[in-house]
């Protein structure tokens, strides 16, 4: 699949440009012969730019396709023979503001062309995460987001200068698994813990040390897959006690996936600065609901814009809602008291048509009635709720 064909490559367009430009490709030549999403507005089942469009979630829209499937192409350092995956990997970024602006989503759809099951499939994100300078980042997980972070030792660094920020990986979805979620993450310092061969790498893609041995948490003396979970702006628990270049992964574990079947995982990247390097980390975790709260639960167009009553209702501390975008628009969905006062944005951005949900955590506000509205193109509407705590 597409060894030596310039056709597969990184393609990159927006919502702005359908006829492409120096920094975009135009829409008629995105790749859908090689799994690239697309919306069927006129529903025939044919790929027909300007009037079908491909997904684009962000304001800037990436896919590619690829495959471990060609033997001298495989990971020789490991000395491992192919697992013939096709990954197809769409990734966008929105044109927004705060924790949003600073965020990179990556869909990972990850297929067996293998005509055999693949058994205790694993998949993860590892990175070099380098804070500006790498030689005095430190690291650390945190099971309750799902996440793995980075961050600058020290309050000054040589890239970023003072108060530098701090980066997080994040495991937003991993279809198939029991609980959609990471079950592993950790921080490697090459001289002591990364893998050298497929033995070692298959152990910490399970969540276990190089050796085969548990992370065992030197505070509580338990076994753990998410090693150095403390909390760094705290100075409480396992913290990490040195500083240098540091390596990061987290991952979900899968099993066993039958020939033909597909895995669907998808994770995030962000970044964020706080007053100085430690609330860096607190900026960083304070994001993650954030970016992740609106779902895109169904790609089928609806007849036409919509806002459903949200549930439950009367409600504490969370409801949902629900909406329905039928052309390529500007959404913002707002939340009022009855006073007329802004109390949340929840929506603010460009968004393709289909079915979305988003959860709104009223915890800190007072019991009473709310309001919400959606605004897109010519279309408005407004619905209320009731907290009762």
């Amino acid at each position: 699949m597409g060894k030596d064909d310039p056709l597969y490559r990184m393609y990159k367009v927006s919502p702005d440009f359908p006829n492409g430009n120096a920094d975009f490709d135009a829409w008629s030549v995105w790749p859908v012969n090689q799994g690239a999403p697309w919306i069927d507005n006129n529903n025939n089942g044919i790929y027909e730019p300007p009037s079908d469009n491909p997904l684009m979630k962000g304001s800037q829209n990436l896919f590619c396709s690829f495959t471990d499937g060609y033997p001298d192409t495989s990971v020789i350092s490991r000395r491992t023979p192919p697992m013939k995956a096709e990954i197809h990997l769409y990734s966008y970024a929105k044109d927004n503001s705060g924790c949003v602006n600073n965020t990179i989503y990556y869909e990972w759809k990850i297929i067996n062309k293998n005509v055999t099951q693949w058994t205790e499939m694993s998949s993860a994100i590892w990175s070099d995460a380098d804070i500006g300078s790498g030689i005095d980042d430190k690291a650390g997980t945190d099971s309750t987001l799902n996440m793995a972070f980075a961050y600058n030792g020290t309050n000054n660094d040589i890239v970023y200068g003072s108060a530098p920020p701090a980066g997080g990986y994040v495991i937003k979805e991993a279809t198939g698994h029991n609980s959609q979620k990471a079950d592993f993450a950790m921080r490697w310092v090459c001289a002591s813990d990364c893998p050298t061969d497929s033995l070692q790498s298959y152990r910490v893609m399970h969540g276990l040390r190089t050796t085969g041995n548990n992370w065992i948490n030197p505070l509580t003396n338990k076994a753990t897959m998410y090693p150095y979970s403390g909390d760094p702006a705290a100075s409480s628990g396992w913290l990490d006690s040195t500083q240098g270049d540091r390596y990061i992964l987290i991952g979900s574990v899968f099993g066993n996936v039958a020939s033909l079947d597909t895995i669907n995982f998808k994770t995030i990247t962000l970044i964020n600065k706080g007053a100085n390097n430690l609330l860096s980390v607190t900026a960083v975790k304070n994001c993650v609901n954030q970016v992740i709260s609106v779902k895109h639960i169904s790609t089928e167009v609806p007849e036409g814009f919509k806002l459903n009553q949200n549930y439950p209702n009367p409600f504490n501390p969370s409801t949902n809602l629900e909406f329905g975008i039928s052309d390529l628009e500007f959404v913002s969905l707002k939340v009022y008291d009855v006073q007329g006062k802004e109390i949340a944005t929840l929506v603010n951005e460009k968004m393709n048509p289909g079915t979305y949900k988003i959860e709104f955590d009223a915890k800190g506000l007072p019991s009473g009635v709310y309001f919400y509205k959606l605004e897109t193109g010519n279309f408005a509407d407004t619905k209320r709720m009731i907290l009762l705590k």
